[in-house]
């Protein structure tokens, strides 16, 4: 039957009581109305009643609890943290299979830093790959957590970079080696303003981390108020990247360290 106006009823969903990430959430509450008449409905808003407002969490807290929301038609529950660490695990498990099968390369080759190496990690043909990205940017979100923005060394970050932002999990930006002579002239490319206090820089392999020390003075020469929050690389070579990093009182996080790939695709050459 045909009608001039919709006659709306109200229906919630809640989820259990539950602490997350120290804030107090008693319930989470979408509410949809419907109309009595023709069926149509509509989702209205997304709170927490009797806790703080969805608009208020930090966009890393919404992420992780939209990660863990599970919705059982009439309610909604959060899974526990065990299940979706499992998850990060298999999305380690993948990653680190897809740098031994499309990364890690046994040739003699002269590295960045102008040493020799009986092996090279071309950690782009696996930062460039749709699958490869995907994980990448979760792992990488988790091990950065809280910052206000992400940002890397061209062009080893730039994937990262992409990755990150295209998820929309961080704004990102991008510091050169050298200023462009044209333009702007700009050192840095991208989402890095006066208002940032914390941000993280992002890299695909470490080796002697020069790069990476260059990368972190040229933002603190321009924004000597930021604070270096974490340094993060998906492969350390060990060659002293991280008591370089040291050096400057900054701790470098590694994914996983250039020996780990070597053992783990010796031990599956064994097999076969």
């Amino acid at each position: 039957m045909l009608h001039l106006w919709h006659r709306w009823k109200y229906v919630y969903k809640y989820s259990g009581t539950e602490c997350f990430e120290e804030v107090e959430l008693p319930q989470f509450r979408r509410a949809y109305r419907i109309c009595t008449q023709c069926g149509k409905v509509q989702e209205r808003f997304t709170h927490f009643d009797g806790g703080v407002s969805w608009y208020n969490l930090h966009g890393v807290k919404k992420r992780i609890l939209m990660r863990r929301l599970v919705d059982k038609g009439d309610h909604y529950y959060l899974r526990p943290r065990a299940q979706v660490k499992s998850t990060d695990a298999a999305h380690k498990r993948r990653l680190k299979q897809l740098l031994i099968d499309y990364a890690l390369i046994f040739d003699d080759v002269k590295l960045s830093s102008g040493s020799q190496s009986t092996y090279y990690i071309d950690a782009r043909m696996v930062t460039t790959s749709s699958e490869g990205a995907s994980i990448i940017a979760e792992i990488m979100r988790d091990v950065i957590e809280e910052v206000d923005a992400v940002g890397g060394p061209t062009i080893g970050a730039d994937p990262i970079l992409g990755a990150l932002a295209g998820k929309g999990y961080y704004r990102t930006f991008i510091i050169r080696k050298e200023p462009k002579e044209y333009g702007l002239c700009k050192w840095i490319e991208g989402q890095l303003t006066e208002k940032d206090k914390r941000v993280a820089i992002v890299d695909d392999v470490a080796t002697t981390g020069r790069s990476l020390v260059k990368a972190i003075q040229t933002v603190k020469g321009h924004f000597p108020h930021i604070n270096i929050a974490k340094v993060v690389v998906l492969v350390d070579r060990e060659e002293g990247a991280k008591e370089a990093l040291s050096e400057h009182n900054y701790q470098l996080v590694s994914i996983f360290k250039a020996s780990e790939l070597i053992k783990k695709l010796k031990e599956k050459q064994k097999e076969e």
